[in-house]
């Protein structure tokens, strides 16, 4: 529990310092040619969030940690 709540606590801090670049960097359409960085850019931030997860709730729960890693990192975004 202490380990999301310290990634918690530091991704907000990190993302606070500059919301509104964060937002427009993840919001702003990937020129075609970016596309495939984007989309690897958001598996290995998803990874992270996975692996937060899987610490805390194990292995085992594959569906049910998919969600709490969506749920997670939204609400990081926030």
């Amino acid at each position: 529990r202490n380990l999301v709540d310290d990634f918690v606590q530091d991704m907000v801090a990190v993302h606070s310092i500059d919301p509104w670049l964060h937002r427009v960097l993840l919001d702003s359409p990937a020129p075609g040619d970016a596309r495939p960085e984007r989309a690897a850019f958001q598996a290995a931030y998803l990874s992270r969030y996975e692996a937060i997860i899987g610490a805390c709730r194990g292995r085992r729960q594959e569906a049910a940690n998919d969600t709490a890693v969506q749920v997670l990192s939204s609400a990081v975004e926030a």
